[in-house]
């Protein structure tokens, strides 16, 4: 995707009208990231919204927070190479005839449709537990605002590498991250176990 967003970015006539382009990709993603929180968290409702009217919902929530725990120290693992859990996920590519059409529109759709997260394949799995939270919270708004955090990580790479003198120099920038992606995984799975114990260390106190 830097490999289409950067060079409109940079091919713009003017660098305002680059910014337009990179502001377009930035809202599309966070407007999409934002609908699956809502989605997630609405579809939550329907299934354990019904506890309420029990008073079940405080012994649910805590369930729920152990659950979210477990899950990310399971992929906190998956993401060593020790054990290998499954990832769902779609096969789905972004269109490549997006790029055709006007830059602004373009880079709205790209942003939107990548930052929906779930219609794309999905290479690291701390956007499970995403998904999870925000099904099990049961909360479209809140559901949809933590969302916003995986848009807005969507988009930081981006604002980052558009700010490379040229195409060609930000496409080699994500080639030479791709030589550290046992890196990355080790980080993740950092941060999913980091995730587990904030999560767990809640339900204790």
């Amino acid at each position: 995707m830097v490999g289409t967003i950067c060079p409109m970015v940079h091919g713009a006539r003017t660098r305002a009208a680059g910014k337009t382009v990179l502001l377009a990709h930035a809202v599309g993603s966070l407007c999409g990231s934002a609908l699956t929180g809502v989605a997630a968290g609405a579809l939550g409702a329907c299934l354990f919204g019904w506890m309420y009217k029990y008073n079940w919902m405080h012994k649910y929530k805590t369930l729920s927070v152990v659950f979210t725990a477990i899950v990310c120290i399971l992929y906190a693992i998956d993401e060593t190479g020790i054990a290998r859990l499954p990832h769902p996920q779609s096969v789905l590519r972004v269109p490549a005839t997006w790029r055709l059409r006007e830059p602004f529109w373009a880079a709205s759709l790209y942003g939107f449709a990548l930052g929906v997260g779930v219609g794309t394949p999905i290479a690291f799995s701390g956007l499970y537990i995403v998904i999870l939270w925000s099904v099990l919270s049961a909360d479209p708004t809140a559901a949809g605002l933590v969302f916003l955090g995986y848009g807005i990580g969507r988009v930081l790479p981006i604002i980052a590498l558009s700010s490379c003198r040229t195409s060609d120099a930000a496409v080699s920038h994500v080639d030479l991250a791709c030589w550290n992606l046992s890196l990355i995984r080790s980080a993740n799975a950092s941060a999913l176990a980091f995730a587990a114990t904030i999560l767990l260390f809640n339900v204790v106190y």
